[in-house]
């Protein structure tokens, strides 16, 4: 294990998850680089989770290890390795990864399964072997393709409902920017050539795709896909959120809340 080696955390457990991963993975070896993606992801929010893993990992060298320390207490209690698109993630069988990734993974470790109750630490320990059982093997391991995991988790889909197509909010950032849970290739096959509009108090109406924040003048609203493949409704130099009464980063319930997109 000379070369350095890429390790990720996504956790919804806050930052004192971080010393302690970081120390436990740094007795693996000197050479590891850690990358905290977040450690404040809303807790028990596979969504917004599963929004940061798909909208970042593709960034990171092939090879990376991915720990998802999101929802660990969800059942059943295993502890999952996978590789994806030459990625390795390691997470817990909450169905977050299908959710990324959709159910027809085949590259599959089920590496431990907790006999009774557990703890942050004990999962976090259990993390560590199995960083060390990747990075030991140079990653050349045998996957089971028959693996049965837990797929019950999936995004919520924006749903037609007469004129208007109805979008659940997924995630708000540290803009206050909102983002939608539809992506492009839902947004063209829903909406296609016809005209839209989403109305926000106070601003025009949003009725095209922008490309750029810059598209708009400063304090009018637009919407864009974003980097992650996404619809986004934002305001050119200004907060959304606060616009729309939304509190910024809160528990759950945020997530059920919906943007109407109005359609001719």
């Amino acid at each position: 294990m000379d070369k350095e080696h890429n390790i990720t955390i996504l956790s919804d457990l806050g930052n004192s998850i971080s010393p302690v991963a970081r120390g436990l993975l740094l007795q693996i070896s000197a050479n590891i680089n850690i990358v905290d993606v977040t450690l404040n992801a809303t807790e028990s929010n596979l969504q917004e989770a599963a929004y940061h893993l798909i909208s970042t990992y593709p960034y990171f060298p092939k090879a990376t290890i991915h720990i998802i320390a999101c929802g660990i207490f969800n059942t059943p209690s295993k502890i999952l390795i996978i590789k994806y698109k030459e990625h390795y993630f390691i997470a817990p069988d909450n169905g977050i990864l299908p959710m990324c990734f959709g159910e027809n993974l085949n590259e599959i470790i089920i590496f431990h399964e907790f006999a009774t109750n557990f703890t942050i630490k004990e999962w976090i320990l259990h993390t560590k072997k199995a960083c060390e059982y990747l990075l030991n093997n140079n990653h050349d391991i045998s996957f089971n393709k028959q693996a049965i995991i837990n797929t019950q988790q999936n995004f919520l889909q924006p749903i037609i409902l007469g004129n208007r197509l109805e979008c659940n909010i997924l995630y708000i950032d540290s803009y206050e920017n909102i983002i939608l849970s539809i992506t492009r290739l839902q947004f063209d096959q829903l909406v296609g050539k016809r005209k839209f509009s989403i109305k926000i108090r106070g601003k025009k109406d949003i009725n095209n795709i922008s490309n750029n924040y810059c598209d708009v003048p400063e304090q009018e609203a637009l919407c864009k896909f974003n980097s992650a493949g996404f619809l986004e409704i934002a305001i050119s130099h200004g907060k959304m959120t606060s616009l729309l009464g939304l509190q910024l980063q809160t528990a759950r319930e945020i997530w059920y809340q919906t943007i109407k997109i109005f359609l001719e």
